[in-house]
C-alpha cells in the first residue's frame, strides 16, 4: 500500500528559495526487494546543494533531494526477508543525484522507498538522528580506499581531512587498513584530525609549494583526495612512482579525473581511480560494526528541522562545518 507524508521538495533549480515543504508526498508500495523507511532524519551533503542549485541539474520538478536516511522499517515488499517492520535502520539511496535509479526519490521526506540491499541495521551506539550522517560519507571513504588496495604500513596523504568524507577517510585508513596517515586541513581543525587517528597534520594554508617542500624527501604511497585543484597537483609530486591517487568526484574535481586517467593510460602517470559512491547495505554493516566497537566516530556539527534545510546547505557549501548537518524529519 502506498503511503503519504511530508517532504521538502525543490520546485526549480536555484537558491534556498526553491525549497517548499509539502504534506502530500506519496511513496508507492514497496515492490520485491524493496522497503519503506519511516524517516527520523536525513543529512546534508554538498551534492544536495549541487542538485538544488542546478550544478547537477534535475529535469523534473517538484523533486525530493537527499541521499542519507535513518529511521524505522515501515513496510517491506513481497519476498523481502532482511528486515522486519519496526527495525531501526539507515541507508544511502541513489536519489542524491538527478540520475537516480528509476522509481526512487530523495530522502528529505517522511517516508522513503529504497532497495533492501541499500539498508543496514543502525548502530546502537548512535542516536538515529546522528546515524543519518553516516551513509554517504562512510561509503565514499570506504570505496575510495578500497580502490587503492592499501597495504598495512603504507603512507597515505588525506586531502580535506577535516571534511565529513575526509574524517572517515582518516579513521578507516588508520583503524581498518593500518596506514600511516597525514591529514591535510586548516590549523583550526588540526586537533580534530589528530583525534581521529592522523599521525600528523599539515596546514593547507602553506600552499602547494609548501606541500612539495615538506614531503619531497618522504613520499606517499596513496593520495586520498576530496579537493582536487592545485593542491592535488602538488600532492602528486610527493607520491611514489608506484603510488595510487584515489579521488572522490566533487564539484571541485575539474579536469583532474580526465587528466590523471589519461596519464595513467598513456604510461606517463600514476595509477588513478575516481569514486562516485554507490549504495551498499553490506558496506553500512561494516560501519555499524566499527561504530559499535568504538573504532569509528561520527561527528555531528548541527541538527536542524527539515524546514531549515536551506540553512544546512549554506553551512555545508561554506566547507568548514567540521561535521555533518542533520535534518530531523
Amino acid at each position: 500500500m502506498s503511503v503519504t507524508g511530508k517532504a521538502l521538495v525543490i520546485t526549480a533549480s536555484g537558491g534556498n528559495e526553491v525549497f517548499s515543504l509539502v504534506n502530500n508526498h506519496t511513496v508507492p508500495a514497496p515492490g520485491p526487494g524493496q522497503v519503506i523507511i519511516k524517516a527520523v532524519a536525513s543529512s546534508v551533503n554538498p551534492v544536495d546543494a549541487y542538485v538544488r542549485s542546478g550544478a547537477y541539474a534535475s529535469k523534473t520538478f517538484p523533486k525530493v533531494i537527499g541521499g542519507d536516511v535513518s529511521g524505522h522499517i515501515h513496510a517491506v515488499g513481497e519476498g523481502s526477508t532482511k528486515f522486519a517492520v519496526g527495525d531501526a535502520v539507515y541507508a544511502l539511496s541513489t536519489s542524491f543525484v538527478p540520475f537516480a535509479a528509476e522509481g526512487f526519490e530523495g530522502t528529505y521526506a517522511e517516508y522513503v522507498l529504497v532497495k533492501e540491499d541499500w539498508v543496514s541495521l543502525a548502530p546502537k551506539s548512535l542516536s538515529l538522528a546522528d546515524a543519518a550522517g553516516v551513509p554517504l560519507v562512510f561509503l565514499t571513504a570506504l570505496q575510495a580506499l578500497e580502490k587503492a588496495s592499501p597495504v598495512k604500513g603504507q603512507r597515505v596523504l588525506v586531502l580535506g581531512a577535516s571534511g565529513a568524507v575526509g574524517q572517515h577517510g582518516v579513521q578507516l585508513a588508520k583503524q581498518v587498513f593500518g596506514l600511516h596517515v597525514t591529514g591535510v586541513s586548516s590549523a583550526k581543525h588540526a586537533d580534530l584530525v589528530k583525534s581521529l587517528g592522523a599521525d600528523e597534520v599539515w596546514d593547507y594554508k602553506e600552499g602547494p609549494e609548501g606541500l612539495k617542500a615538506t614531503f619531497s624527501s618522504n613520499k606517499f604511497d596513496i593520495i586520498f583526495d576530496v579537493i582536487g585543484g592545485e593542491l592535488l597537483d602538488a600532492a602528486v609530486t610527493v607520491l611514489k612512482s608506484e603510488g595510487y591517487i584515489t579521488h572522490i568526484r566533487n564539484k571541485g574535481s575539474g579536469d583532474a579525473p580526465d587528466r590523471y586517467t589519461k596519464a595513467f593510460e598513456d604510461g606517463t602517470g600514476h595509477k588513478f581511480g575516481a569514486t562516485f559512491v554507490q549504495p551498499s547495505g553490506s558496506g553500512l554493516d561494516k560501519a555499524t560494526e566499527l561504530l559499535d566497537s568504538g573504532k569509528l566516530v561520527q561527528k555531528t556539527a548541527l541538527t536542524l528541522p527539515l524546514a531549515e534545510a536551506g540553512k544546512g546547505h549554506d553551512i555545508v557549501t561554506d566547507g568548514h562545518a567540521g561535521g555533518k548537518v542533520i535534518l530531523i524529519i
